[in-house]
């Protein structure tokens, strides 16, 4: 059977989650009645399953070579930082190599020996004009090595031995930078290892994150009887795949959504859907009224009969009882003691007996009102 471009649109907004309640709620019925829908529903869910597959592994391609360049770029830093300390520790044992040259060159004027004459003579200059050469080139020399040890911070006291007093080394470690990841990488990151998880756990679990929910529409039981009700709104459920299943506690599933004849009491439904996934509602309470349905709803006038009120003699307070006609018009309306019996004759509060039929009378306490019924008979 082929479908046509409407029922494909209905099909996608279904799975999509975006139909109106009426929408829902006719689809959810055709797709009940027909098996080919049913069929074709499970086809495209299918299909749309194998897409997000394709895309989650293109992600994680996507991320792995993203992680190769970085890593990369990370071994490549590290070579940089490498090469830049090999070049400083250079830069340091040249400039000590030629701090040694300089010291070696502040040595006094060498005295030859004339062999030729038995005496010793100052090549140059006599023995106080040596002296004072010798002076002006150390202090020269203690000015230049000062401008050269400047930038080492190196300290040297101004004396002939140039004892040199380094200062405090401080030994620092260099670590490679950590490149932060872009704020589109971080949320590309995020939503893909959210989806695979997802996609990994829907794999292992078909039920997993279906949740079914429904609201639910309850009645009080009688106080004589056991006639409360829970209703579930069929337009109300969310979630899942239809057709439901339900059940009331420790009951068996089945199609009924409506549970009667309940006591007063807690009680826990369960929804179970077409595949198999099941949620449980919270608890819902049918509370006891003071209404009363186990009471006499004929009597006969002209035998001189009185209708007993069935009003609840548990309620502490008094009460005021209404009867009204077929047609809605008041006939009798009065407040009554609780603590004893109340009877009515059939006789409206202007003393007129009503017609021989049928009656509808209101019982109103203080929080809860009680509707029934009443048939005169001849």
């Amino acid at each position: 059977m082929e479908f046509n471009e409407e029922i494909h649109d209905l099909i996608d907004r279904y799975l999509a989650k975006e139909l109106t309640v009426k929408e829902l709620t006719d689809f959810e019925k055709q797709l009940a009645d027909s098996p080919a829908l049913q069929k074709e529903v499970a086809l495209v869910k299918s299909a749309q399953h194998l897409i997000f597959h394709k895309e989650a592994e293109a992600i994680k391609a996507t991320m792995k070579d993203d992680f190769k360049r970085f890593k990369k770029t990370k071994t490549q830093l590290k070579v940089s930082l490498t090469l830049l300390g090999l070049l400083s520790a250079a830069l340091l044992a040249w400039y000590l190599i030629e701090d040694t040259e300089a010291e070696s060159n502040t040595n006094p004027p060498v005295l030859q020996h004339d062999k030729s004459k038995d005496s010793i003579q100052v090549k140059s200059l006599s023995s106080e004009t040596a002296i004072e050469k010798n002076k002006e080139e150390k202090s020269l020399s203690i000015k230049t090595h000062q401008k050269k040890l400047a930038a080492p911070s190196l300290t040297y006291k101004a004396d002939t031995s140039f004892k040199k007093v380094p200062s405090k080394e401080t030994t620092a470690t260099l670590s490679p930078p950590t490149l932060p990841p872009s704020d589109k990488e971080t949320q590309l990151s995020k939503s893909t290892i959210n989806a695979v998880q997802k996609h990994e756990k829907q794999v292992a679990n078909p039920c997993y994150g279906i949740t079914i929910n429904a609201t639910t529409v309850t009645r009080k039981t009688a106080f004589d009887d056991q006639t409360g009700e829970i209703r579930i709104n069929m337009g109300s459920i969310k979630g899942g795949v239809s057709p439901y299943l339900f059940k009331l506690n420790n009951t068996e599933f089945g199609n009924g959504y409506a549970f009667s004849n309940l006591n007063k009491g807690d009680y826990v439904i369960t929804i179970r859907d077409s595949k198999g996934c099941e949620s449980t509602l919270p608890a819902v309470s049918v509370e006891k009224s003071l209404c009363l349905t186990n009471y006499n709803k004929t009597f006969y006038r002209e035998s001189e009969q009185k209708w007993f009120i069935p009003h609840n003699k548990e309620y502490s307070e008094n009460y005021r009882f209404s009867i009204y006609a077929p047609s809605g018009i008041l006939l009798i309306s009065k407040e009554l003691d609780t603590f004893n019996d109340q009877f009515w004759d059939g006789v409206t509060e202007d003393g007129q007996a009503v017609d021989l039929g049928y009656y509808k009378f209101i019982i109103e306490y203080t929080h809860e009102t009680c509707k029934g019924d009443i048939t005169i008979f001849r």
